[in-house]
């Protein structure tokens, strides 16, 4: 499963992709964006893509978090 990630100025919107297939979009407020939160709901992907104009604080989040 892959998840389509688009992190905007205030809220980081995403959806899994697998097969041609879409799941629905849900989204999230920068603010609530932690480790715990992405283990949760993103653990299960063999891929992010990710589109970025958030604050660099939020995107190096996901960076870190892709990483380990």
């Amino acid at each position: 499963m892959q998840i389509l990630v688009d992190m905007g100025n205030t809220r980081t919107k995403f959806c899994s992709f697998e097969s041609d297939i879409f799941g629905g979009t849900e989204s999230i407020s920068n603010a609530e964006l932690s480790n715990e939160w992405m283990n949760h709901h993103w653990q299960p992907a063999s891929k992010l893509v990710v589109a970025s104009v958030a604050e660099d604080k939020v995107t190096k989040i996901v960076k870190a978090w892709c990483r380990s």
